[in-house]
């Protein structure tokens, strides 16, 4: 079953709302008949997760940091979130972050004591988290850059 995230957007192109599903034709048929702000949808972009697990963390990201008008996030439970910060790159350690990703040491330092990962390395996190079994927290991530 493919899991799907999905941006919709005005006639000027401002993000309305941002969501998952493994059915987008039906998704878009319920928000057609529940949602008020249905009929100010003009494009519809998809983009396709490894999980629904990465579908969800990918929505959590993108309601986080391009606040879509209409989205009213609900917050996961605290025991099904997974590892946040310094846990979670404790967890995958500084070999991961410096040998497979090729921070230098003084990035993943600055990383470490920031307690978040820079956004851009969310999906080799992810998969290297499911690999592990390791539960990650969307939280874990910044939308800033290293510098």
């Amino acid at each position: 079953m493919k899991h799907a995230l999905y941006r919709h957007y005005d006639a000027e192109g401002a993000l309305l709302y941002v969501g998952i599903t493994c059915d987008l034709e039906c998704r878009t048929s319920e928000h057609a008949s529940r949602s008020e702000w249905a009929s100010e949808v003009a494009r519809t972009v998809t983009e396709y997760a490894l999980s629904r697990e990465h579908a969800l963390a990918l929505e959590n990201v993108a309601i986080t940091f391009e606040q879509p008008k209409y989205n009213v996030q609900q917050s996961a439970k605290p025991e099904e979130e997974g590892l946040e910060g310094r846990q979670l790159i404790d967890a995958l350690g500084k070999d991961f972050f410096v040998e497979v990703l090729g921070i230098t040491d003084r990035n993943f330092r600055h990383i470490r004591q920031s307690r978040k990962i820079p956004a851009m390395y969310f999906a080799a996190v992810l998969m290297e988290c499911s690999r592990r079994g390791v539960k990650c927290s969307p939280h874990a991530f910044t939308g800033k850059s290293l510098a």
